[in-house]
């Protein structure tokens, strides 16, 4: 029988060819699908719809001090 630190490194090794083998086959898919480019368009598309959102947000008046306080009519 082998040893179980032969068993354990043997197991390690065959952990990291696996896990450098998913991230290398992940990155190919994500160039394949252009998983990546999407992503940076859908960035830029939000980063367009959140300059729109602020144009369109109604700006709030600084009252200052000296500004008079408008005075309301009730009858």
């Amino acid at each position: 029988m082998e040893d179980p630190q032969r068993a354990i490194v043997i197991l390690l090794i065959a952990l990291a060819v696996l896990i450098l083998l998913f991230l290398a086959l992940r990155a190919i898919m994500l160039w394949y699908w252009k998983i990546n480019k999407i992503v940076e368009i859908q960035q830029k598309q939000l980063n367009v719809l959140a300059d729109i959102a602020r144009s369109l947000r109604p700006k709030k008046e600084v009252i200052s001090p000296s500004t008079p306080t408008p005075k309301i009519n009730q009858k």
